[in-house]
C-alpha cells in the first residue's frame, strides 16, 4: 500500500470518513455534515486535523526511508 493509503487508514474512523467523503467522493462540508449528522464546523475541524495527520505520517515515513537509504 502507498504511504497515502496507510496514512488515511491510520486516521480515527470519523476523521477518515470526513476525509474520504471530501477527497474521494467529492462532497462539500455541508453535504458531509448532513450525511454524518455533525456540524459543518466539526467537518472543517476534522478535515484540518486529517490533513495534518496525513502530512505528519507521510513526512515521517519519508524521513525513515531517507535514513535507511543514506546509511
Amino acid at each position: 500500500a502507498s504511504f497515502m493509503a496507510e496514512a488515511i487508514m491510520s486516521l480515527p474512523e470519523k476523521r477518515r470518513a470526513v476525509y474520504q467523503l471530501k477527497r474521494e467522493v467529492g462532497l462539500n462540508y455541508e453535504e458531509i455534515s448532513e450525511q454524518l449528522s455533525i456540524s459543518p464546523h466539526t467537518v472543517k475541524n476534522q478535515m484540518t486535523m486529517a490533513l495534518r495527520s496525513i502530512h505528519r505520517f507521510v513526512k515521517g515515513s519519508l524521513g525513515i526511508i531517507a535514513i535507511i537509504f543514506l546509511r
